[in-house]
């Protein structure tokens, strides 16, 4: 009986351990929070906000004071690795 309960403790806090380790890995891209403006093209920004684990945004481009969005962004984690998705607008 005890081994058994020190084999559930010990699955349990390597979990948190292996979830904790891929968690950090995205982690490390929050300093992408907030609006950033493109240098080749200083009317394009992107926006990127931290939710629920991941990095969510969009690009964007300033039309006569208005936002005019062309993609979405996000970062995700897939098998442990940070994974970069774009969708563009009017492409499916």
């Amino acid at each position: 009986m005890k081994t058994k309960v020190l084999l559930m403790i010990f699955y349990f806090c390597y979990s948190a351990l292996l979830f904790a380790q891929k968690f950090s890995e995205i982690e490390k891209l929050r300093w992408l929070e907030g609006i950033w403006q493109c240098a080749e093209s200083p009317q394009k920004f992107e926006r990127w906000s931290w939710q629920n684990g991941s990095l969510t945004g969009s690009g964007y481009q300033m039309v006569s004071g208005k936002e005019v969005v062309f993609e979405w962004l996000e970062i995700t984690l897939s098998s442990g690795k940070p994974v970069y998705r774009v969708h563009i607008q009017n492409t499916g």
